[in-house]
């Protein structure tokens, strides 16, 4: 009996072992450290590449909570380029296109949703909303759905910064509400947008995509908006903080400079 004991201990340890090895092998290969360079489109100041790196960091905090990055470095260059590392499993990389666009916040008046063979209007270019969705088969992946507005060229007010923003769930249903504060300036001149477009659909626009676009009930005065709609709690969650970090001091261009198996 004890000998048989001993052979079943010895033989889980083998497995146990050769396990953690084949574990670790594996993501070994599955991680990766890749190298990037973020060039300025327009002339800035050192400060603002310290400003922008500040950002970038609080950004990838974000998206650590659903992509799988491990660690981050950032470095200011000679030329004035902002280089940067990332290590994580392969498939983080799904999160740069979050990380580096600017995150200006833009209010624009909708005309029109756009059907499939639909003109765009004088004045309007198409700007796309797209929604995530859980796949219930698959939870790990989110689905997209994708709809096309007519929305007016002309910027009705943008907002680099923003004097506090909250999220927040509530109801049965947990709907998701996300509470924007505007600078005193903005409040005003917001208050004079709704009471002027009652009745029409103001577009939430950030990184060229649209983020919610509700219908204005009445005027909004006080300076305080709140945003409903958005049906995935992580993707409310991320706009939230992205709004509360603000935009980055000028749009920047990404470069990959290589790739190597993550240490």
């Amino acid at each position: 009996m004890n000998r048989f004991l001993f052979r079943a201990l010895l033989c889980c340890t083998i497995t146990a072992f050769i396990g953690g090895i084949l574990l670790y092998w594996s993501e070994k290969r599955n991680t990766l450290k890749v190298n990037y360079s973020l060039v300025p489109i327009e002339e800035v100041a050192r400060s603002d590449l310290e400003s922008a790196i500040s950002i970038l960091e609080k950004r990838l905090d974000t998206l650590q909570r659903e992509f799988p990055i491990d660690a981050w470095e950032f470095s200011i260059t000679d030329d004035q380029k902002i280089q940067f590392s990332i290590t994580g499993r392969r498939h983080f990389r799904d999160a740069l296109p979050w990380l580096h666009r600017r995150g200006l916040l833009e209010l624009r008046l909708v005309e029109k949703l756009l059907g499939e063979d639909d003109e765009i209007p004088e004045n309007c270019e198409a700007i796309p909303s797209r929604e995530e969705h859980l796949d219930l088969e698959n939870i790990v992946e989110t689905q997209i759905r994708k709809r096309m507005y007519a929305v007016r060229k002309k910027t009705e007010l943008a907002c680099p910064k923003l004097a506090a923003v909250d999220y927040f769930t509530e109801g049965f249903d947990m709907r998701t509400v996300i509470t924007i504060d505007f600078v005193r300036e903005d409040a005003k001149k917001f208050a004079e947008i709704t009471a002027a477009n009652v009745g029409k659909q103001l577009a939430v626009v950030m990184n060229g995509e649209i983020q919610v676009a509700p219908r204005i009930q009445e005027a909004i005065t006080g300076g305080r908006v709140q945003l409903q709609g958005i049906k995935l709690r992580a993707q409310a969650h991320r706009l939230a903080d992205f709004l509360r970090y603000g935009a980055l001091p000028c749009p920047f261009r990404l470069v990959p400079l290589n790739q190597v198996p993550g240490q």
